[in-house]
């Protein structure tokens, strides 16, 4: 789907999870089966070698329960 959304050069919108490191901001999803995940920064929590954004492309970071970023960037 990504690779028609780009060939067809309609808007992409990239969203990635995100945890800080002191896991302050899990919440509830460490009291049950989930475990540390997502952590802000480390290797395994970027995006996947095929889906990684594109100049053009949008981006969302759920960076913080609820505290989204928007980066737009215009050429």
């Amino acid at each position: 789907m990504l690779d028609v959304f780009r060939a067809k050069k309609l808007p992409v919108i990239q969203v990635k999870e995100v945890h800080r490191p002191d896991v302050v901001d899990f919440g509830r999803k460490l009291a049950g089966s989930e475990g540390i995940r997502c952590i802000e920064n480390a290797p395994y929590t970027d995006y996947a070698k095929l889906t990684y954004p594109i100049e053009g492309e949008y981006t969302a970071v759920d960076a913080h329960q609820n505290d989204y970023h928007i980066r737009v960037e215009f050429s």
